[in-house]
């Protein structure tokens, strides 16, 4: 069995408290895939979820204190016991799902996240292809149940958010299984980091992530938005300059060009 065709969307609060900004892109989701089943969560139903697999992986949702650890968890927990795939409300649809490279043959399918963090080789956690059972999936879950890690043991939120849930976790149990899992350039389902002030989707995208960064405090997310500006700077402005630098002294053809223009 392959991919099943369904979606996984959570607002954990209850759907009767999405906000309108979400709607139109769960709106758009439907209408670009009407061969698709949509599946919708909130706490209540994503417990269930977890109790399906065992009372250790409730109490670990019980035990989260943040709203996004729940969201993460339960996403992993829906898509292992149906498969399908897994989106965020904060992505909006430009394309049928049906696009997706290798979605017909594949068992699971993520993607790279967006600049910078594809530089680092991390993968986007929140749009997750798999089929019911992948075993990638069900040591994630596992791992994240059996972590003993607290909050304590970090000096920010974030930090912790991640060791216990996210990108961290989901990076090293997907690397562990690459044999089994296609990888998709990032351009298809993140194309653009949301505070990345250059950045546009292209032709090729699928989806454009939004990020909400609900889990981050302000100060993260202006770090992030100085972070990239200085990264662009760097790749596309320093990097070129010092490389022609070194071209310039280090072979006679381009002394003799420089020379010229200098005369």
């Amino acid at each position: 069995m392959g991919i099943p065709k369904i979606t996984h969307q959570t607002w954990l609060q209850g759907w009767d408290k999405l906000p309108d900004k979400f709607k139109v892109n769960v709106d758009d989701l439907h209408n670009m895939n009407p061969d698709y089943t949509h599946m919708q969560w909130d706490e209540k139903s994503l417990r269930e979820e977890c109790m399906k697999i065992g009372p250790e992986v409730a109490a670990k949702f019980d035990e989260f204190p943040y709203l996004v650890q729940k969201v993460d968890l339960g996403r992993y927990v829906v898509v292992y016991n149906h498969g399908g795939i897994t989106v965020d409300t904060d992505m909006k649809s430009l394309r049928s799902i049906s696009n997706t490279p290798n979605i017909d043959t594949a068992d699971m399918i993520v993607s790279y996240s967006a600049f910078p963090a594809n530089m680092l080789g991390i993968f986007n956690n929140a749009m997750i292809f798999a089929k019911p059972h992948h075993p990638a999936l069900h040591e994630l879950i596992q791992t994240i149940v059996e972590s003993s890690v607290k909050e304590s043991d970090f000096p920010n939120k974030e930090m912790y958010i991640n060791a216990t849930t996210a990108f961290s976790k989901f990076n090293k149990i997907v690397n562990a299984h690459k044999d089994t899992i296609v990888f998709l350039d990032h351009k298809y389902f993140e194309p653009c980091f949301s505070v990345d002030p250059v950045c546009k989707p292209t032709s090729a995208s699928i989806m454009d992530h939004k990020h909400e960064l609900s889990w981050f405090n302000g100060y993260t997310k202006i770090l992030a938005k100085i972070l990239i500006v200085i990264l662009y700077l760097l790749v596309f402005v320093v990097i070129p300059v010092v490389w022609v630098g070194w071209l310039a002294r280090s072979t006679p053809f381009m002394r003799g060009i420089f020379k010229w223009f200098r005369r």
